[in-house]
């Protein structure tokens, strides 16, 4: 510990020059000692790919400041052994020469190489962005192998580390973050989804351990599946040790203080409260009963259908190969462009056969409709859509503190200045993790040090609340924060997608991340029942099912499709009463109750008939607000009785055709030479008519319409009604 703190005093030190005097860039060069030429050129390489890998590590997160200097912002103490990295464009910059070796009294050779960034770095840059189109471009989800997709996994595992090592010497020779590519997948994300698959494997090799007889009997078999299950066992000890790395212990005495005062702070609080009526679990319940309610009727109606097209199918090639295998005449031998006639013969013959065999299971699906879908299947078909449709829109909600979210972090990136962070989501039992990066801005609310403020009196303050923050976060981020999602699912597509995160500081009490994301993740979901080609099939079916049924309904119930028979209506109506000629010229308005029939004919779209008006006036406004009943209208209209009317109607409507019926939009015209009025009466009007046969065989008509008298002898402003209407 005493050699970590050591160490951490003296990297300051250095990087306070590198800050200050921006010329002092690390040198990348390195001397090497050999007792021969080439055995010096190759030491020199090996130290300078091993000092690299050590700085890369040791002095992980460099920013590039507004004017193009380097700056580290957070140190890690872990030291990598590894030195298998390839190092482009180094030169040598002494030749091998002879030196004394004091020690040994012997002459060895010595030389330097080093990179020199003004010829080599686009190599890096090209480097770069071959691995991130490694780490970013290369998709597991359609590997079946487990071994496979673990081979994958590590490939981009070593990619990131040799990603990360190329982009520190890029950034030393001079590249800025607008030359880097910057993969959005996270080192600690890849780490995660191998450690998922290592346990995988090994759930599979205790299985095996336990129920497969095959192995069990034999000893080594046994002793091979435990050492498997050992190696697997430290390769998941290992990436946990990569995955929470810093932690408060070692910290400074000063920082423990203030990283446990955030801590203690932070225990108070509950977390973000999430919508109980979001929750994944009732919804998933509700569809799947609806759907095991379908599958009982539509199971046996796919599985006739799989056996018949099965049995056509193999009927159909047993037919193909006996056209194919059909022997030749000798005549069609003798002559090669008789064989071409009869090669196209054949070829149009099994077209023919290929024809039959669809019209035929067309034929076939049409009597299982008419046989299977009945009103029960249909409408328990229909309720099942409906709830997977509002299953797809809802967006459900969980939280860390529900349990159902988990959060990792890596160590914080001073060139992103961020966490690269997973977020790890249960559903079904089944792990879906996402990646983001988390900006230390957003951690604590405040500015980033580009430009120190008040904040922080000094650039090791800064440094300070970093460290305080990635020992926190990397070890136990759900003392200090919590997460919300807002997430939807596609089952047939066994897709999840991420709508909504938020993230809460629990110390500060306040929401310190906000984002609208759009992710998608495929998993297997081994819980759901039903496929994508399952419900294009039963939608497929149930489509022409309706097409059936309009088309039968066209033959068996022409009158369904124009505006015949004889209907009755019932009302109310408006009418400006203010004329000059009338006693009452303050009357403002009048309230009328109507009721009609009428008796049409009609031809496609156009129809024609007769209506009997009934019109009886119970109210009507004055300026005063003054309110009368009909039988106080004296001298407003000709009598106090009903007024009545007979007009001749003609109009046109278009049928349109629905799930149940048919609706007949019109619009119409109608007179009125003979009525109570006193004078000749008549208008427009327009509304909707809906029809259907009941299951009793009969004509049912429903109506809503709007009419408008233009020309009324009670009113120089004619006047409008709306009616509902019923018919026979």
């Amino acid at each position: 510990m005493a050699q970590l703190l050591s160490r951490k005093r003296l990297l300051p030190l250095v990087l306070f020059l590198l800050i200050s005097f921006p010329l002092l860039s690390i040198s990348l060069e390195s001397t090497g000692y050999g007792s021969t030429k080439e055995e010096a050129l190759r030491n020199a390489r090996e130290e300078l790919a091993k000092s690299i890998q050590v700085t890369v590590s040791g002095v992980s997160q460099v920013r590039i400041t507004d004017t193009g200097s380097v700056k580290i912002e957070s140190l890690k103490e872990d030291f990598s052994e590894s030195t298998n990295l390839e190092l482009l464009g180094v030169k040598v910059l002494i030749d091998p020469s002879p030196v004394i070796n004091e020690d040994k009294k012997t002459t060895q050779f010595q030389t330097t190489v080093g990179i020199d960034g003004s010829q080599s770095l686009h190599l890096y840059i090209t480097k770069l962005e071959d691995l991130y189109k490694i780490i970013e471009n290369t998709d597991i989800s359609k590997v079946s192998s487990l071994q496979m997709k673990k081979n994958i996994i590590i490939h981009q595992i070593n990619s990131y580390n040799q990603y990360e090592a190329y982009k520190y010497i890029a950034l030393q020779l001079g590249a800025t973050n607008q030359n880097i590519p910057l993969p959005q997948r996270t080192k600690i994300g890849l780490q995660i989804e191998l450690n998922d698959l290592l346990q995988q494997e090994k759930t599979i090799l205790t299985s095996k351990l336990t129920t497969d007889t095959d192995i069990t009997s034999n000893n080594e078999d046994v002793i091979t599946a435990q050492t498997q299950l050992s190696q697997i066992s430290l390769q998941q000890t290992q990436i946990s040790t990569d995955i929470q790395e810093p932690s408060i212990e070692q910290l400074r005495p000063e920082l423990m203080n203030v990283a446990s005062a955030i801590v203690e702070t932070a225990s108070y609080h509950p977390g973000i409260s999430v919508n109980k009526s979001k929750t994944l679990l009732p919804a998933w319940e509700e569809l799947m009963a609806a759907y095991k309610s379908w599958t009982q009727l539509w199971n046996p109606i796919s599985a006739l259908l799989s056996e018949e097209d099965s049995f056509q199918e193999t009927e159909f090639q047993r037919n193909k190969k006996q056209i194919e295998e059909r022997p030749y005449r000798t005549a069609e031998i003798a002559s090669g462009e008789a064989i071409e006639l009869v090669k196209a013969r054949r070829e149009q013959e099994i077209s023919t056969q290929l024809d039959a065999k669809r019209k035929y299971m067309e034929d076939y699906e049409l009597q299982l409709i008419r046989s299977y879908f009945t009103s029960e299947y249909i409408f328990l078909y229909e309720n099942f859509i409906k709830s997977l449709n509002q299953f797809k829109e809802t967006r459900f909600e969980t939280s860390a503190t529900e349990g159902d979210l988990q959060l990792f972090f890596d160590t914080y990136d001073g060139v992103r200045k961020a966490w690269p962070m997973v977020v790890r989501m249960k559903i079904f039992d089944e792990n879906a993790n996402f990646e983001h990066f988390l900006s230390y801005s957003d951690t604590t609310g405040k500015v980033t040090a580009n430009a120190l403020t008040s904040d922080y009196t000094d650039w090791q303050s800064y440094l300070d609340m970093v460290d305080i923050l990635n020992s926190l976060l990397t070890n136990n981020p759900q003392k200090i924060i919590d997460a919300k999602i807002s997430y939807s699912i596609v089952p047939e597509f066994a897709e999840l997608n991420i709508h909504q995160l938020e993230i809460l500081r629990k110390d500060t009490n306040s929401i310190i991340y906000s984002k609208t994301l759009n992710s998608k993740i495929k998993m297997t979901f081994g819980s759901f029942l039903f496929s994508s080609s399952e419900l294009k099939n039963a939608e497929r079916l149930y489509y022409r099912f309706l097409q059936d049924e309009k088309e039968r309904r066209r033959i068996e119930s022409p009158q369904l499709y124009s505006r015949s028979g004889i209907s009755f209506h019932v009302g109310f109506g408006m009418t400006n009463l203010d004329y000059q000629d009338f006693s009452r010229s303050d009357l403002n308005h009048s309230l009328f109750a109507i009721s009609t029939a009428d008796a049409r004919i009609a031809s496609n779209s156009v129809y024609a008939g007769i209506e009997f008006e009934l019109l009886y006036p119970f109210y009507a406004w004055i300026v005063s607000d003054e309110t009368f009943h009909s039988q106080y209208f004296s001298g407003v209209f000709p009598s106090e009785t009903l007024q009545h009317g007979l007009y001749g109607v003609i109009g046109f409507s278009k049928s349109i055709e629905t799930r149940k019926g048919v609706l007949l939009p019109f619009l119409d015209l109608r007179l009125s030479p003979v009525n109570s009025y006193g004078g000749f009466s008549g208008g427009i009007g327009l509304g909707i008519e809906y029809r259907n046969r009941s299951r009793t065989g009969n004509i049912q008509k429903t109506s809503i319409s709007y009419y408008w008298k233009a020309i009324n002898p009670i009113s120089s402003y004619g006047n409008s009604y709306i009616i509902f209407g019923i018919g026979i």
